[in-house]
């Protein structure tokens, strides 16, 4: 337990006038508080990549699961066929060097109000809430996250965390963006007579091409 944590418990433990903490009592609390974060073993992270498929279809986001990064194009082309769009994406310029077939036409930049498709990498997943965060920068505009009707977001498996508090640490790691967006699932309200409506403020469907092959 951290010496600030220690501090806090004492000041209220003093208020209520009760005596110091024992120090097994101490290093109880302690572990009980301890965020439980860090680097899984083959077997945590299976458990955390399972987690996040079940949260992230709870929340109406849709996986496709993919062995390597070189089937990445080919998957992003079948969800296109698949719900009957264009044969048009934007794409953020870290996966301009994806294969893409020929049948589907690629541009790499911002998303513009004519775009339908976007397609983003992602910086990591959380298992416990099946959320995705993404990070903005001149290679990855924000725009493409919420202009486009579709956002197609490829994740590695070892960018899976099992909480949010791993996402902070690995962001200290390398300096902090231009800003984090946290993405939960397609954009809905239910502002209006309390009927849920998908699209309002960003993409109507999130779909997660999910690359299998990775370091643990």
């Amino acid at each position: 337990m951290t010496d600030t944590r220690a501090l806090v418990l004492q000041r209220i433990r003093d208020a209520l006038g009760r005596g110091a903490l024992s120090g097994i009592a101490l290093a109880q609390v302690g572990a009980r508080t301890a965020p439980r974060v860090g680097s899984p073993g083959p077997a945590g992270r299976a458990e955390w990549v399972e987690q996040f498929v079940a949260r992230a279809t709870a929340l109406s986001m849709t996986v496709a699961r993919v062995v390597s990064r070189e089937e990445v194009a080919g998957a992003v082309a079948a969800y296109v066929a698949a719900q009957g769009l264009a044969p048009r994406v934007v794409a953020a310029a870290p996966l301009a060097a994806l294969a893409w077939p020929a049948s589907l036409s690629v541009r790499i930049g911002p998303a513009q109000q004519s775009d339908a498709v976007g397609v983003t990498p992602c910086f990591a997943a959380i298992a416990e809430t099946g959320s995705l965060v993404l990070l903005s920068s001149a290679a990855s505009p924000t725009s493409l996250n919420f202009v486009p009707d579709d956002h197609i977001v490829v994740l590695g498996r070892q960018q899976i965390v099992g909480r949010q508090e791993e996402v902070w640490t690995r962001l200290r790691r390398g300096g902090m963006p231009r800003a984090v967006n946290i993405v939960s699932g397609p954009s809905r309200t239910a502002d209006v007579e309390q009927v849920v409506q998908l699209g309002v403020h960003g993409p109507r469907r999130v779909h997660v091409v999910l690359v299998e092959q990775g370091g643990d």
